[in-house]
This record gives structure tokens, C-alpha cells and sequence, in this order.
């Protein structure tokens, strides 16, 4: 298809160290579209990883300084707000597109009617053969999963695109607000703008025919690399604003049940400060008036592709921590 309109691709950093300035070289190299801007937005980096940006600047490459570190929904929202393509796509500071028409297979996508955010497949990088495909929601925490596609479709309806590469247009990302401010430095952005943007009645798309490979700061039993540190508070925060935001009463109360024999002293204070917030109250309501599907919808449209729908309320898997 022919591509009207210009892309930015926002790369919220911290610390990545070596790979910022490989993966804006791999997207450079590796983009064939005739207008692409790229916008390395460093929120609060002090690892001199974006130096290379100062000093050998590159025409195109846009850096934004965010003097102390404002967390990945935020960074990314100040990326898109200097942006100026149609098409915006944030893609982490540690991915390697792996074909030239990658962009131009987002735009595609997102072009067609419905359709709000893009992905492609995820590939691990270093080891192309182990495609993750389908990027999903495992537990009432918002844990995450790979799944097996569904049929043989090019492209198809996904529940979460991920943030390792998250594609919309300017025009939808600005009717629904983009990422979530309010959420804390890291962890389930990507869960909740995905989930707002199919209650809101757009579609989410995944294309297979083409893959972006990603460093996993995971390993495949799900433990953290030691560079890696969560804050546990920080994502019960944000798992539980996203949780009381999407999910109805019912989902919320298997959620909470869920984390809570682990995390008691974080879910309390997460309850706590999310019911004393009035900036959140009030936008919870104005999204439920907003929202044309409901998130039952959502568990019956996607079935086997979200092993979350296996804690439906009522049943065995609802009612306790597995």
C-alpha cells in the first residue's frame, strides 16, 4: 500500500547503556519509509548512554532530556507530544527491527478501519527462532504471557500490544489521552492502554509476516535480570490502577485476592491511595461513560488467547493464588 504521512518513532530510555545506540542504528538502517523521525526521549538517564547523541548527532534523530527519571507512560507521552509524524511508534531502547518494511507493515495495519494500535511479532533477540507471538494478559496480577497464534491470517486480532512496539496514529492517540500519567515509573503501561483502547472501541492488531527482535530482560522462568530491579509497590500500584480502571467489581476482587497473600502491605496502600485520589475517581468515570465494549466483552472475544479468562469470577481459579 501507498504510505501518506510521516512516522516518529519515540525511544523512551534509562540507563540502556550500549543498546540505545544499537537500536537507533537498527532503526535508522533498517527503515525504508521516506519521511522517519526518531525521537530518543532520555528520562533521567546518568549512564552516558545518550552521549553519543551530543557528539555525533544524526540527521533525523531528535534527544529529549528529561532531567530526573519520569517512568516509561510519561516519557513516552513527552516523545509523542514533540513528535510530529502521523503515524507514532514506541518501540524500546533495546530492539532490533528485523526487515525494512517494518514500519510500513504498522501503517498498514493501522489503516485499516478500526483499527487503533499495531504490533509485530516479537522475536528474543539473538535467537530469531524463538518467536513469542501473541503477547497476552496471564493472571488477575496483569502478569504476562506468549501465546500460539490463532489460524493463518497475516495479520489478527490481538488482546495487548505490547510497549516492546506499540504503533497508533497521531489522531487516535490523541483522542484517547495516551499512555496513562498517572501510573508509576514502570510496568503495565502497555496492558492499559491496550485494554482502554479495545473498551473504547478500537481493534488491536498483530502482524506475523514480519518480526522485531527484543533483548528480554526476563529469562524464560520469568526471573528478572540483575540489572533489572522491580519495585514491587510501584507495580502493585500500577496493576491495581489498571485493574479498578477496566475491570468490573467483580474481576477487581479476584485481582485484589489474588496479589494480596504475597503483597499485603502494598495492595492496602495501593487501595488506599488510589480511593483517595480524586484526579482518579474522576477519571474512572469519565472513561465509563466513554466505554462502548465492556470487559466481559473482552474475556469472550479473545478466549484461548488470554489465559485470564481461566479466573472468571466463580470459578476454581478465582478463589485462590495459583
Amino acid at each position: 500500500m501507498g504510505h501518506e504521512g510521516a512516522f516518529s518513532v519515540v525511544i523512551a530510555t534509562h540507563n540502556e547503556g550500549e543498546w540505545l545506540g544499537q537500536t537507533v542504528e537498527a532503526v535508522l538502517s533498517t527503515s525504508d519509509v521516506p519521511r522517519l523521525e526518531v525521537i530518543v526521549v532520555a528520562d533521567g538517564c546518568t549512564d552516558g548512554s545518550t552521549e553519543f547523541l551530543r557528539t555525533h548527532a544524526r540527521p533525523g534523530v531528535r534527544l529529549v532530556t528529561l532531567p530526573d527519571s519520569i517512568g516509561a507512560p510519561r516519557a513516552r507521552n513527552a516523545g509523542a507530544a514533540v513528535a510530529s509524524g502521523d503515524y507514532l511508534v514506541f518501540v524500546d531502547s533495546h530492539v532490533k527491527p528485523e526487515h525494512p518494511v517494518w514500519l510500513r507493515e504498522l501503517a498498514d495495519q493501522l489503516r485499516v478501519p478500526g483499527v487503533g494500535a499495531a504490533t509485530l511479532n516479537v522475536s528474543s533477540l539473538g535467537k530469531s527462532h524463538r518467536n513469542c507471538f501473541v503477547y497476552t494478559v496471564k493472571t488477575p496480577f496483569l502478569g504476562p504471557a506468549w501465546v500460539d497464534p490463532v489460524g493463518d491470517d497475516d495479520w489478527m486480532s490481538v488482546p495487548v500490544i505490547p510497549g516492546t512496539c506499540f504503533a497508533t496514529t497521531r489522531k487516535v492517540f490523541s483522542a484517547t489521552g495516551g499512555f496513562d500519567e498517572g501510573l508509576r515509573k514502570w510496568g503495565r503501561e502497555d496492558f492499559e492502554y491496550s485494554l482502554r483502547l479495545w473498551r473504547l472501541g478500537y481493534d488491536l492488531s498483530m502482524s506475523r509476516r514480519y518480526s522485531i527482535a527484543h533483548k528480554f530482560k526476563f529469562n524464560v522462568l520469568g526471573q528478572a535480570d540483575r540489572s533489572f530491579v522491580v519495585e514491587w509497590s510501584q507495580l502493585v500500584y500500577n496493576t491495581l490502577r489498571t485493574v479498578v480502571t477496566l475491570f468490573p467489581d467483580d474481576w477487581v476482587r479476584v485481582a485484589v485476592e489474588y496479589v494480596r497473600p504475597k503483597l499485603p502491605s502494598e495492595v492496602a496502600a495501593a487501595l488506599d491511595d488510589l480511593s483517595s485520589d480524586e484526579g482518579f475517581e474522576q477519571r474512572k468515570r469519565v472513561l465509563d461513560q466513554a466505554f462502548v465494549r465492556s470487559f466481559d466483552d473482552y474475556v469472550a472475544h479473545f478466549g484461548r488467547l488470554l489465559p485470564l479468562a481461566r479466573f472468571a469470577p466463580g470459578t476454581a481459579d478465582s478463589s485462590h493464588e495459583s
